[in-house]
């Protein structure tokens, strides 16, 4: 006779338990809010480009090597003088590339997606951009055209207080809403400009009824 089967419950079955944090860890919350972005935009249809993210990591790699040439290369000391030179010379070159690309490139971009493919129309790739100043609580999320200088741009600030509770249990779904709605806007093209001329046009209407 065969044993009864006892029904196992699966993680579906369970609710998944809020993630916890320190809010007063102001780089964790960062991170996780950053991580919690890039999610909601992969999740709405985005592919992530990688192509800076690679050349770092290969970057990373020139520089491992030549520092593992310079440390292990059977060469003595006075001999070596000159390959020891150009080691310390192509990993502080690869070093400061690095450097640059996060400084003056990515600066506080956290994804930029390829280009979006939906109905057989192109659309540009997306670049995602968050900030979050020290000792403030506001948390700023912006959406703009990749590769162009000066975009049309969609943001959206708000207080860490409304995706976290007083325990720093971390709401996701509250900020997957939000991110959602910046994308309605961003396709839409109502940019932050062109909302705060219309805001500025029905406050001047209004003064001149009065």
């Amino acid at each position: 006779m065969a044993a009864p089967q006892v029904a196992s419950s699966t993680p579906a079955d369970e609710e998944e338990e809020p993630l916890h944090i320190d809010t007063g860890d102001q780089m964790k919350v960062k991170q996780v809010l950053d991580e919690a972005v890039v999610k909601a935009i992969v999740d709405a249809g985005y592919e992530e480009n990688f192509f800076y993210d690679n050349v770092k990591l290969a970057l990373m790699v020139i520089a491992c090597v030549f520092a593992l040439i310079a440390q292990f290369y059977p060469m003595p000391f006075p001999e070596s003088r000159p390959l020891l030179g150009v080691c310390c010379l192509a990993y502080f070159l690869a070093s400061t590339i690095i450097q640059l690309i996060v400084s003056y490139v990515e600066q506080d971009t956290i994804l930029t997606t390829q280009p979006l493919r939906s109905g057989g129309k192109g659309e540009e790739a997306l670049k995602v951009r968050t900030q979050f100043p020290r000792f403030q609580d506001e948390y700023t999320v912006f959406l703009e055209e990749a590769g162009m200088q000066d975009p049309p741009t969609v943001s959206s600030k708000f207080s860490i207080g409304k995706v976290f509770d007083e325990e720093g249990n971390f709401y996701e779904e509250g900020l997957a809403r939000e991110v959602q709605r910046l994308l309605d806007r961003y396709k839409k093209q109502m940019w932050d400009v062109a909302e705060k001329q219309e805001r500025k046009k029905k406050g001047g209407e209004k003064k001149k009824k009065k």
